[in-house]
């Protein structure tokens, strides 16, 4: 999510809060509603942190689960390969006899 998104997303919250808690509040429980409403954004923005860093994880194990798969084909071409040598190297010292 962007900065200017989640501005955006907070602004519209606390402007919303006030029309909708619209009775007369003295200072200290306007002071108390906008405390809870700091409290609120900072746990989304918490939660849409922990969100990014979990995509993020899945993404690295994804690459990860490729890697290995990628390296048991390596494994496996390199074991092919060594038995063409093989293969290679004995019908050479036949073909020389």
């Amino acid at each position: 999510m962007t900065k200017h998104r989640g501005f955006t997303i907070v602004v519209i919250f606390l402007c919303f809060g006030l029309v909708a808690h619209a009775e007369p509040k003295s200072n200290e429980q306007w002071i108390e509603y906008f405390l809870d409403q700091i409290s609120g954004i900072r746990v989304e923005i918490s939660r849409l942190e922990t969100d990014g860093v979990v995509e993020e994880l899945r993404r690295d194990q994804a690459l990860e689960e490729k890697i290995d798969h990628l390296t048991r084909s390596v494994e496996k071409l390199t074991e092919l390969v060594d038995e063409q040598r093989v293969l290679i190297e004995e019908l050479r010292s036949s073909t020389s006899n």
